[in-house]
């Protein structure tokens, strides 16, 4: 048989296979909406694919447009096909027996956003809270006439929302607000919206249940009135604070819903509770009204002909900040010039251009504000140093702001140090096969400095020429600050007391810098060599264009980790903490000059850039913001999801105490060569080690 469908050229049909009522559920999940026109379901179709995918499921999609009838044919074809699972947010909220076929096949369903009785899976939001909410904050107003513009009250999450807001309103007084409510979907929104400014009968403001009817009723109002639009509050998805006139948000994670019901799914598959009936709701908290934060501009400002020259790092938080300028320019006629080094020329041109003059502003790293004198910044009050610091992580506000005991440092931007890995390789079945041969144990990512270096000895293709890249890891051999930092990580991980007390010897673990240097010794061995590369990111070009199995990565020079999403292995990026798990914190502070002569503009610039405002915008563009609700924001999150963990490592990290041990500068310049030559294996462990631990007893601060 097998000879004959070869000669014919017969290939077996595997969606044909799938139709066999006998056949095996496949690894493919069902994901079920009403469109992907609306925001809220382009967030949450994203979000549930990512975790699915990375989770080894395929994901199947299907558009019902609210249509019963389409969304059981959806049902219909996705039983056929012998999928897993069903993700729904349905249209049928009556007839929950239409998923019967995945359910009779063993499959599971998840039901999102749209509450569906007897159903035993949910994941959405409390939108009776939500309607209560929204009204507390229209009876604050002392609005009299509200307008509701909600999706039908068919749906749970309509109903639910008007049934929370009335209840709000009409026990709130004797004679309470009127509340005229609209009913449309996203074909009817726009004729619907002219209810509104018919009689000239205009409430006093609009509530909206959905973000796409807010360009709609816009225009409904620019068209249909002959007064100003009145206020608007729509429900939107969490994304960074946009500026617009007139208009309050009440945000949502549409994206963590996703992310939700996409994991409730996968606990649902690997539950072992075959047969008895699973109850699981899962009820996301609303992000609500953000704070509002003073204006980062003082409009009453106009400083025509003023350039402001700013001293700063090259990378990626400086590109950011070059790409957001502009706007400071046009707000308030303040021009900004960056004159950009590398960072090992920062401190000593900083000193240099310091009673000059020439220079305003200077972004100088954190870990060197222990070398300065408090006499070359400007010193910011308690009033000014509370409104440039508002909603900043206490830690870094600490670590970050004092030079010599005054607070004349703002956080600008942060870093620390995070291990990328080829998710793809340590999974792979051959390469754990010929890893365990080689060396008796597991391929795991590694969680020490030792077990790293056997890593990045496995995938070198000298050692092993079956390995599907060049190395494990890079080495750049010319980069003062990445030489510096490969040691002092390590010096963290191996070290009992790593922070030394004083410069006294006994400070100096000794038996840790022979480790370390050891390990370093070994890892050149095997690691791939970069040259004539002083910038800080050069390992992850490797690393993208598949050269590298792994990467310790500096996040703030690293913000193009995003393009290995263009890559082939882009869905196969794993993120964890380094080796042995102890880093340090570092990153950017932004200090006036005293010799400065435009003090009040530059004011006006670290007011503007530090702002809670310019903070999303700034972490989007590329940087790492110092502020805490970024790190909480889904749309952030969503395209850098290695900054997940990132408010907890910078909690645990080494600090300022690190910093105010040791002249971190001195460090870098009096220890490059030795350590060039360690990983070069020129230096011997023995003698790197002891010329390491005299540079070190050196480098202490008395």
């Amino acid at each position: 048989m097998q000879e004959v469908a070869k000669k014919l050229g017969y290939v077996s049909n595997a969606q044909a296979k799938q139709l066999r009522k006998d056949a095996k559920l496949t690894s493919s999940i069902a994901i079920i909406l009403p469109n992907i026109e609306d925001d809220i379901y382009i967030s949450f179709f994203n979000s549930a694919k990512r975790v699915l995918e990375e989770n080894g499921y395929n994901v199947l999609l299907f558009i019902t447009n609210n249509s019963p009838y389409k969304e059981k044919q959806s049902v219909n074809h996705a039983a056929a096909l012998r999928t897993s699972g069903v993700i729904t947010i349905t249209c049928c909220i009556t007839q929950p027996d239409i998923y019967n076929p995945i359910l009779a096949s063993g499959g599971k369903i998840v039901h999102a956003y749209r509450k569906v009785e007897g159903t035993t899976r949910f994941v959405g939001f409390d939108f009776f809270e939500i309607g209560k909410q929204i009204g507390l904050h229209v009876l604050k107003q002392q609005y009299n006439h509200i307008g509701v513009l909600s999706g039908p009250k068919y749906y749970s999450n309509n109903f639910d929302f008007a049934n929370g807001l009335s209840t709000i309103i009409n026990n709130s007084s004797a004679k309470p607000p009127y509340i005229h409510f609209v009913e449309a979907d996203w074909m009817t929104v726009l004729i619907a919206s002219f209810d509104f400014f018919k009689d000239h009968n205009i409430p006093d403001v609009l509530v909206l249940t959905n973000e796409k009817f807010l360009p709609q009723i816009q225009l409904a109002a620019s068209a249909g009135s002959s007064k100003p639009c009145p206020p608007i509050i729509t429900l939107y998805k969490d994304s960074i604070i946009t500026e617009e006139p007139n208009v309050s948000r009440y945000y949502l994670d549409y994206l963590q819903i996703g992310v939700s019901a996409a994991k409730n799914m996968i606990e649902a598959l690997q539950s072992s509770n075959d047969g008895a009936k699973e109850i699981c709701e899962t009820i996301i908290p609303a992000r609500g009204f953000r704070k509002k934060y003073s204006s980062p501009y003082r409009v009453n400002i106009k400083n025509n002909n003023i350039t402001l020259r700013v001293l700063i790092t090259k990378g990626q938080s400086t590109d950011a900040l070059k790409r957001i300028t502009p706007k400071f320019t046009r707000e308030t006629g303040i021009n900004v010039e960056y004159i950009e080094k590398m960072p090992q020329e920062m401190y000593l041109e900083t000193l240099n251009v310091a009673n000059s003059s020439k220079i305003d502003i200077v972004r100088n790293s954190m870990s060197c504000l222990s070398l300065f004198n408090n006499n070359l910044f400007y010193t910011f009050n308690d009033s000014e140093f509370r409104e440039l610091t508002e909603g900043m992580m206490p830690s870094i506000v600490d670590d970050f702001s004092y030079i010599q005991g005054s607070k004349q440092a703002v956080p600008f931007d942060v870093g620390t140090e995070m291990l990328i890995y080829r998710k793809d390789l340590f999974e792979d079945d051959l390469l754990k096969r010929m890893f365990y041969e080689k060396t008796g144990k597991s391929l795991i990512v590694p969680s020490s400095y030792d077990e790293f270096v056997e890593i990045v000895k496995f995938f070198n293709q000298s050692w092993n020429p079956r390995s599907p890249v060049q190395a494990g890891t890079s080495v750049n051999l010319d980069s003062y600050s990445e030489l510096s930092s490969n040691f002092i990580l390590r010096y963290l991980n191996y070290a009992q007391d790593p922070v030394p007390k004083s410069s006294s010897k006994h400070n100096i673990d000794s038996n840790a810098i022979y480790k370390c240097i050891e390990n370093m010794y070994n890892y050149g061995l095997y690691a791939l060599p970069i040259y004539n590369q002083q910038w800080i990111g050069a390992p992850l070009d490797n690393f993208i264009h598949g050269k590298t199995a792994m990467e310790i990565v500096f996040l703030n020079y690293s913000s193009n980790i995003i393009h290995l999403e263009k890559n082939i292995h882009g869905g196969k990026i794993g993120y964890m903490p380094i080796p042995g798990g102890k880093s340090y914190v570092t990153g950017g502070t932004l200090s006036i000059f005293a010799s400065s002569k435009k003090h009040d503009a530059a004011k006006e610039y670290i007011r503007w850039v530090c702002s809670p405002r310019q903070a999303e915008l700034f972490t989007m563009c590329g940087g790492i913001s110092p502020h805490n609700h970024v790190y909480q924001n889904s749309e952030i999150l969503s395209k850098y999801r290695w900054y997940e963990e990132l408010p907890k490592i910078i909690q645990t990290a080494y600090g300022r105490n690190l910093w105010d041990a040791i002249n971190v500068n001195k460090l870098e310049i009096n220890s490059f060569q030795i350590l060039k030559g360690i990983v070069q294996n020129k230096i011997d462990p023995e003698t790197g080690s002891e010329q390491m631990s005299n540079v070190i007893k050196a480098c202490l601060f008395k």
